[in-house]
C-alpha cells in the first residue's frame, strides 16, 4: 500500500508540473500576441497624427501658394505698367524730336535770311538744346524703365521655380496623404486582425521551436542525463515496489485462479 501512495502522490505531482508549464506556455503565447497587437494599434494611432500633420502641412503650402500667386500678378501688373509708361515716354519723345526738327528748319531758315533776327536765331537755339536735353533725359528714363522691367521678369520666373517647388511639394503631400497612409493603415488593420484571430483561436499545444540539425558537433549534457536518469529510476523504483507488493499481497489468490 506505501508503493500505491507514492506512485500516487508522483503522478499528481508529474500532472501538476505539466499543468503549470502548459498553462504558462499558453500565458505566454497570449501575451505575445496581446502585446503586438498593442503595437498594432498605437502604430495606427501614429498615422492618425501623421495624417493631421500632413493635413496641416498641406495648408500650410497652400498658403504659401496663394502669396507666390499673388506675388506674380503683383509683378505682371508692374510689367504692364511699365511698358505702358515707356510707351507714353517714347510717344512723348518722338513728339519732342518732331517738334525739335520744326524748331531747326525754322531757325535755319531764319538764320539764311539776310537781315536776320539774332536775338530770334539765338532763342530757337536755346529751345531746341533745351528739347535735345530734355528727349535724352526721357530716353535715359526709357532705359531705366526696361531695366526694371527685366528685374521684374527675372523677378517673376523666381517665383514661377518657387511656386512649381511648391506645386510639386503640395502633390507628393497629398500622394501621401490619399494614397500612401491608407494603405499602411489597411495592412496594419488586417494584421491587427490576424492577431486577434490567432489569440482567439489560441491552441493548448504549441511548437515553440522546430526541430533543427546542429552545424557543429554537440557535447551531451551530462547533467541533464544524470538528472534524467535518476527520475526514471524513482518512477522505476516505485513502481517496481508497487509490482511487488501486489504480486505479494495477491500470491494465495494468483495460485489459486492459477490452479
Amino acid at each position: 500500500m506505501q508503493g500505491t501512495k507514492i506512485l500516487s502522490r508522483v503522478i499528481d505531482f508529474l500532472s501538476n508540473a505539466e499543468r503549470n508549464v502548459l498553462n504558462k506556455s499558453l500565458k505566454v503565447s497570449k501575451s505575445v500576441l496581446e502585446e503586438a497587437i498593442k503595437k498594432k494599434k498605437n502604430a495606427l494611432e501614429h498615422l492618425r497624427i501623421e495624417r493631421e500633420r500632413l493635413v496641416r502641412d498641406i495648408d500650410l503650402e497652400k498658403d504659401n501658394l496663394m502669396l507666390i500667386k499673388d506675388s506674380i500678378k503683383t509683378i505682371d501688373q508692374k510689367i504692364a505698367q511699365t511698358e505702358t509708361l515707356i510707351k507714353d515716354i517714347s510717344e512723348e519723345v518722338k513728339a519732342i524730336t518732331d517738334n525739335t526738327r520744326e524748331l531747326i528748319k525754322l531757325r535755319n531758315d531764319l538764320a539764311s535770311r539776310p537781315q536776320a533776327d539774332k536775338f530770334s536765331v539765338l532763342m530757337y537755339t536755346n529751345i531746341i538744346q533745351q528739347n535735345m536735353s530734355y528727349a535724352i533725359e526721357l530716353r535715359k528714363n526709357i532705359t531705366n524703365l526696361r531695366k526694371s522691367i527685366y528685374d521684374l521678369e527675372l523677378s517673376k520666373k523666381n517665383k514661377e521655380a518657387s511656386l512649381k517647388k511648391v506645386q510639386d511639394k503640395i502633390k507628393s503631400l497629398e500622394e501621401k496623404r490619399d494614397k500612401e497612409l491608407p494603405l499602411k493603415k489597411a495592412n496594419i488593420e488586417t494584421e491587427i486582425k490576424t492577431l486577434i484571430s490567432k489569440k482567439d483561436g489560441l491552441s493548448p499545444v504549441e511548437v515553440v521551436q522546430y526541430p533543427f540539425s546542429s552545424l557543429k558537433p554537440e557535447k551531451p549534457k551530462i547533467l541533464l542525463i544524470l538528472v534524467l536518469s535518476l527520475f526514471v529510476g524513482i518512477i522505476l523504483g516505485i513502481f517496481t515496489a508497487f509490482f511487488v507488493e501486489f504480486i505479494q499481497s495477491n500470491k494465495e489468490r494468483i495460485i489459486e485462479d492459477t490452479q
